[in-house]
Formats: C-alpha cells, structure tokens, sequence
C-alpha cells in the first residue's frame, strides 16, 4: 500500500471537520474607512503652530524670511511656509467646518492670532493661554472626522484660495489698465 494517499472516508471527514470550523469562526470585518481616526493627521497639521505658539512663548520672537515676512518650517515635507497665510487655512476650513455641521468651534484665539501676525503686532500672554486653551478642541475636531469629509473640506479651501489668487490677479490687472 505504498503511495497511497487518504481514503475517501478520511478526506470526506476532513471536509466535513473544516466546514464546522468554518461555520463556527467568527469572520473578521473591516471597519468602514470613515471610522478610523485621524489622529497623526491632526498632529501633523497643529504641530507647527504648536511650535510658534513655543517659539512665542520662550523667546518672544518669531522665525521671519529676509524680508521680516514670518515663517514655519513644516516637519512633514521640510519646506519653510509663511505662516499668516497658513493660519487663514486652517482658520478657513474650521469655519468651513463649523457652517456644514452646525457647531461652534473655538476659532477666536486662533483669528486673533492670525491678525496680530499678519500686521505684525505683538502677541499677549492672554491670548497665548486662549489658545493653549483652545487648540485640544480645535485638534479633536480633525482627529476624530470622518477622513471623506475632512478631505472635501481641505478640498474646499484649496478652491477657495486658489479662487482668491486668481480673482486678486485680476483685480491688479483691471487695476493697471484703468
């Protein structure tokens, strides 16, 4: 009986076993994509203003281009970005935020500081507690979205400030020609 494999009866068994288990193991489902947080992402996007919020904090100053113009470096791709514009971004996809779902988030401290940046005013300690204060909540509200909306609103404020750019081109232009 060499080099015979199982019989029929033993193979038969052997399914029958695997069609138990089978039927016994509870199968694994994936969650939705929309359930996982975002929690790197949230990190990543206030880490740069938690570090001019540090930066205000020991030193009083901030990091400023040649031109006096102030500037972060981002940790994600290295490049060094002005930071008004980048604080109106993010101010623009919380209000965004806030008009399609109905809540009020804690965006003062964060528009102040926008402002006092912008036309290069001195920041308080008042402010810097409003926003120590304030940052968690806003910070939860990207960690904890759902990524499909999150992305559609990052969406819309590309379109916004492109819109912006392009519709302040035009004005300059209609400017030089009257």
């Amino acid at each position: 009986m060499r080099g015979r494999g199982p019989s029929a009866r033993e193979l038969r068994r052997q399914m029958q076993r695997a069609a138990r288990l089978a039927q016994t193991r509870k199968r694994r489902v994936p969650k939705p994509h929309g359930e996982k947080p975002l929690i790197v992402g949230a990190y990543l996007t206030f880490e740069p203003l938690q570090a001019i919020i540090d930066q205000i904090e020991q030193d009083g100053t901030l990091t400023c281009d040649a031109r006096g113009t102030p500037i972060f470096r981002d940790s994600t791709d290295g490049n060094w970005w002005e930071t008004a514009p980048a604080l109106a971004g993010i101010i623009d996809y919380l209000q965004m935020y806030e008009t399609r779902h109905g809540v009020d988030l804690p965006i003062k401290p964060l528009w102040d500081l926008h402002q006092r940046i912008r036309y290069c005013m001195p920041v308080d300690e008042p402010l810097l507690a409003r926003l120590r204060r304030d940052l968690p909540a806003l910070q939860r509200v990207i960690a904890t979205g759902n990524p499909d909306d999150i992305a559609d609103l990052f969406r819309q404020v590309q379109i916004k400030i492109e819109m912006e750019r392009v519709n302040g081109a035009d004005q300059i232009a209609d400017q030089s020609v009257a």
